[in-house]
């Protein structure tokens, strides 16, 4: 019985130990959300009490004017303190309390591309440096300032798609949510998450290993991202505007502006 006992508190011990391995190698999902729009800020947060995700919470309020700014390379939490309290109170009213968090940041603050390394370093660190060196030249800030992510496209050796941001911006934001008891596990851009949402629906209603272009509009840019194997192999962000002091007025740019910008688009597809 003692035997039997001890194998069974063994077998228990192994289960978890596996479980916390399958954690630390790949947690689950984030299931709160936050996005920073041009003019608001969304808090999304699916229900942990079922085992398929479920939304139990989806709050969307404007930003107050002056506290954030946004730009690839300058300052955009203009007044730390301010956001810190309007997020505070917006979370506490939402009774949501400490945990991780994933964050989505407009397509302006980032570089995203398809990056061809022929005889690829094995060594990800060597890699991640060979890619820091191919794109600084297109970066309006210095290599030392870039927050790189990337990983190989499906079923060509060769290519990486990387995403790219000013380390500074990023960091104001984590810091802020580190302030706010939060830690970012993820950090996407708003197009990339439109295209993590909108994948499943092109699988199921576009014949095989179609080609299509997913719009994004924002009132004050919009990106074109051509997607190939699901892979965005083409993003551009467009037509980019400062919104008008004292919050929204619609869009900043006219429909012929929007179509001028697409079709050199088309013609390099």
């Amino acid at each position: 019985m003692g035997t039997w006992v001890l194998g069974y508190l063994g077998t228990l011990l192994m289960l978890r130990f596996n479980s916390l391995i399958r954690w630390l190698i790949q947690p689950p999902p984030a299931r709160l959300g936050i996005e920073f729009r041009p003019d608001e800020v969304i808090i999304v947060r699916f229900s942990e009490k079922r085992r398929q995700p479920e939304m139990d919470l989806c709050l969307r309020t404007p930003i107050p004017s002056g506290i954030v700014g946004f730009s690839m390379t300058e300052t955009n939490i203009q007044e730390s303190e301010g956001l810190h309290s309007f997020l505070r109170k917006l979370l506490d009213q939402a009774g949501i309390r400490d945990r991780r968090i994933a964050l989505t940041l407009p397509d302006i603050l980032a570089r995203v591309s398809v990056v061809d390394v022929a005889n690829a370093p094995r060594r990800r660190k060597d890699l991640a440096d060979e890619l820091r060196f191919r794109i600084k030249k297109s970066l309006p800030f210095g290599a030392e300032q870039i927050r790189l992510a990337f990983k190989p496209v499906p079923g060509n050796a060769s290519l990486y798609f990387t995403g790219v941001m000013h380390d500074e911006v990023v960091s104001q934001y984590e810091n802020l949510l580190g302030d706010l008891g939060f830690h970012v596990g993820v950090i996407e851009t708003s197009s990339l998450s439109l295209l993590n949402l909108w994948q499943p629906v092109a699988d199921r209603q576009l014949p095989k290993k179609s080609d299509y272009f997913l719009l994004n509009l924002e009132e004050n840019y919009f990106s074109v991202v051509l997607v190939r194997d699901g892979v965005p192999i083409l993003l551009r962000t467009l037509g980019h505007r400062t919104l008008t002091p004292g919050g929204s007025n619609g869009p900043q740019y006219q429909i012929d502006e929007l179509v001028r910008e697409i079709v050199p688009t088309l013609i390099f597809y």
